[in-house]
């Protein structure tokens, strides 16, 4: 089944990247020259919950309804792999050939990289963890994972009437706050290593992907056409959500809330507010959709999968030869930003779609 696309929740793509965008800086940038800075590097805490929720419902809203024979899951199957793989493929070979010095904890996982199942095991290599060794891929390995797990899942979630629905997001919801809060107060898993099991780890990723294919389930539920009810309804799960999340980040602001609120951040505390932005984005028409589908944000969110595995590379090159003084620092940001739009457009367009599109024709004959 062909649904009306979401360009709102398009243009949210280009804002979850834009957040990792600007941990990197302020991890290249401003806190070589300003650690008052540091703080914002959190940012993509909310970044990356956000994708892996948003993920979550545009899978589930895309593909639901297509398990019903062996020929829809090939196609799903196909579908992701021709969209992920070959970038990721290019990155794991740039990673390889322009290191000034090979890389022997690369030449020593090279098999899970190029399987993209690195973020799936709770391995060390020497000091890092097996899940970081190749850089950003590790989101890739697990929205692999997700995809996997969604399959069994989808054909029960499909049957889920808007009632099962709302109750089951209810009752997972109700679950993710008492775990989240047993862990603010150190309840329980606080020995364990927080960030491979809570933040690269795919099993972290599980309740954010659940919610979002929740709450599309919900979403496919509903009527077209909105009461006035449903529309106040949704303004204000939106203007809640938004809340929250400026909440959530200001909290952790406060030195001494900031140890405890960062276990909300990051894994897991992001996620009901990102969910109810998504529902709100994708139901509604107002001044917030206008601004996501505004024409540049759509093209780069887009283009947001090669800005989220491109960007790194432009940001080192850029400051790979020091800071400088406060003028050239924000010259060399802005310059940055320029390359890193320009460049992830045009892989997009001249690599990312051409190579999805052969590699789809090619193992779906």
């Amino acid at each position: 089944m062909n649904r009306p696309d979401l360009p709102s929740l398009t243009g949210l793509r280009f804002f979850a990247a834009a957040l990792i965008v600007f941990d990197h800086i302020a991890g290249f940038f401003l806190l070589p020259a300003h650690s008052r800075f540091a703080e914002f590097r959190h940012v993509s805490y909310l970044g990356m919950t956000l994708f892996f929720v948003l993920s979550g419902f545009v899978i589930h809203y895309n593909y639901g309804v297509t398990f019903g024979s062996m020929r829809g899951l090939g196609n799903f199957l196909v579908a992701r792999f021709a969209r992920l793989y070959p970038l990721y493929l290019l990155s794991l070979l740039a990673l390889a050939v322009f290191q000034g010095t090979p890389n022997p904890q690369l030449s020593l996982v090279w098999l899970y990289c190029f399987t993209a199942t690195h973020a799936w095991f709770p391995v060390k290599i020497g000091d890092e963890w097996l899940a970081n060794v190749a850089g950003g891929s590790w989101s890739i390995s697990v929205e692999i994972f997700l995809y996997l797990l969604y399959v069994p899942a989808s054909a029960l979630l499909s049957r889920l009437s808007l009632g099962a629905a709302l109750r089951t997001l209810m009752a997972l919801l109700t679950g993710m706050a008492i775990f989240y809060a047993g862990r603010v107060c150190h309840f329980w898993l606080s020995a364990m290593d927080q960030t491979f099991w809570f933040y690269f780890s795919p099993y972290c990723r599980i309740p954010e992907f659940a919610l979002g294919a929740l709450v599309a389930q919900i979403f496919v539920k509903l009527p077209l056409k909105m009461s006035p009810r449903e529309q106040a309804i949704a303004r204000l799960i939106g203007g809640t959500s938004a809340s929250c999340i400026i909440a959530i980040f200001g909290l952790f602001l406060i030195a001494r809330l900031s140890g405890r609120i960062e276990l909300l951040q990051i894994s897991g505390g992001y996620a009901p507010a990102c969910a109810g932005l998504i529902y709100y984005l994708a139901r509604t028409k107002g001044f917030a959709t206008a601004v996501a589908e505004w024409t540049p944000f759509l093209l780069l969110g887009n283009a947001s999968y090669s800005i989220y595995l491109l960007h790194p590379w432009i940001l080192w090159l850029f400051s790979s030869q020091g800071v400088g003084d406060p003028l050239m620092m924000w010259s060399k940001i802005a310059v940055s930003l320029i390359f890193i739009a320009l460049l992830s457009l045009g892989c997009y367009q001249y690599f990312e779609r051409p190579a999805r599109m052969q590699l789809r024709k090619l193992l779906q004959r």
